[in-house]
């Protein structure tokens, strides 16, 4: 399945049963399933049932997309734009204290 497919297939279980949106629910939502694909790695589940828990997590993201009207794809393609732009060399690269690689600009 490709993640257009998938999409469409959310979107349509959005239009059958339609939730109005709040940011809140689709949060607490994230965080279950987050949690739930959390508990499966640090107990050592089969890496296909992590990718399972982990689906989960990306079905209430587009899911959120959708409800929220938000624009995915343009979204996504703006996203990678950045990133293709942090410092992608080892010795300049810059990391947040969480971790995340930040571009050069956000950096100094």
């Amino acid at each position: 399945m490709t993640l257009d497919e998938a999409y469409a297939a959310i979107q349509e279980f959005d239009k059958t049963f339609p939730v109005p949106y709040d940011p809140g629910h689709r949060l607490r939502l994230l965080i279950e399933e987050l949690g739930e694909w959390c508990e499966a790695a640090n107990k050592d589940k089969s890496k296909e049932y992590q990718a399972e828990e982990l689906v989960d997590v990306l079905y209430v993201l587009l899911g959120t997309f959708d409800v929220a009207g938000y624009d995915l794809y343009a979204a996504l393609e703006k996203v990678v734009e950045k990133n293709k732009k942090k410092v992608i060399r080892k010795d300049h690269l810059k990391v947040s204290s969480t971790g995340k690689i930040l571009k050069e600009e956000d950096s100094f």
